[in-house]
């Protein structure tokens, strides 16, 4: 794997091609044998718009540092046509998230924090997070749901919220608030 390019090479070749991406988006790349904190297999590394994440074949949740998680949502957002497409929210999505609590982090098998994300959504998804590896864990869906807010009423704000930033530099200012909010949040719930 040649990660700067996100391409396979070949070592008896040297032919190159792209891995494909699931149906989530996300392009496999290889095996670990990490285990996964909500079904225990094995999970894969994998790719999602050219940032590396742990990944789970079997129920679709993926696990991504913490200062990725800002710079995919950028990166997503960005090209967000294509993101609502590859990350649709599942049906049953919520249930199954919602009934998993005690995950364990695949990097340090500590306890992992249950709580909801603060984006434009006001918390309506959840996420688990480890503070000691900085990792963000995602359920399946659960990225389309923070890339994709609620629908406005006609013309107002989405609970409260401004209209989403329109120019990069201003989402990125956007979302480096959301990160440092969820961090702080983090940290005040650890003391």
């Amino acid at each position: 794997m040649d990660r700067e390019r996100g391409l396979l090479i070949c070592d008896y070749c040297g032919s190159e091609s792209t891995p494909p991406a699931d149906e989530d988006g996300v392009q496999v790349t290889g095996e670990t044998t990490r285990p996964c904190p909500v079904c225990h297999t094995p999970l894969s590394t994998g790719r999602i718009e050219a940032r590396d994440v742990l990944y789970c074949t079997a129920c679709h949740g993926f696990l991504v540092s913490m200062d990725d998680f800002g710079l995919l949502l950028e990166d997503l957002r960005e090209h967000r046509t294509r993101a609502a497409a590859l990350l649709t929210p599942q049906a049953g999505a919520d249930s199954a998230a919602d009934s998993v609590n005690d995950l364990h982090c695949p990097l340090c098998t500590g306890a992992m924090d249950h709580h909801q994300y603060g984006g434009h959504d006001l918390g309506q998804v959840m996420i688990d997070s480890c503070e000691a590896c900085c990792q963000v864990w995602l359920h399946r869906g659960a990225l389309g749901k923070i890339l994709t807010p609620p629908a406005a009423e006609a013309g107002a704000p989405a609970h409260g919220f401004p209209e989403e930033p329109t120019s990069p530099e201003a989402r990125r200012l956007a979302d480096l608030q959301l990160v440092v909010a969820a961090l702080g949040r983090l940290r005040s719930g650890m003391q």
